[in-house]
């Protein structure tokens, strides 16, 4: 779980980062909340370093990691339907935030989902 963790935490800070450079790039001023999935991603990375200090520090991190997690994908998730929108009429007033909104919603759905299952594993190692 910690090297999802990681993983995790990689592709959000680099999405995050990527979008930012390339709305600059392109654009020439791109809004802070860009970097939105970077300062999460962050946070993730903060937290697998703490999950490696041992057996309880593990336990708490990755389960704040998987609350913050579904706590992404709450924030995250109206970028999606408008996605449909900016694909179907390559049109949005938000730029490019609904796309990377859905990058953040599908990263944190398989991280959210690999880790309930992780817990779901320990538990039953636990209870044998």
């Amino acid at each position: 779980m910690i090297r999802l963790t990681f993983l995790t935490s990689i592709i959000l800070i680099l999405s995050g980062v990527g979008f930012y450079v390339g709305v600059m790039a392109t654009q020439g001023d791109p809004h802070i909340t860009t970097l939105i999935p970077a300062f999460l991603g962050v946070i993730l990375f903060i937290l697998g370093l703490i999950a490696t200090r041992g057996r309880l520090a593990h336990i708490i991190a990755m389960h704040l990691a998987v609350v913050l997690a579904l706590l992404g994908i709450i924030g995250s998730a109206s970028g999606v339907p408008k996605l449909y929108t900016l694909i179907t009429t390559g049109e949005s007033a938000r730029g490019v935030a609904p796309v990377l909104q859905s990058i953040m919603v599908v990263v944190l759905l398989i991280y959210l989902a690999l880790g309930v299952r992780s817990f779901v594993v320990a538990r039953r190692r636990a209870t044998n």
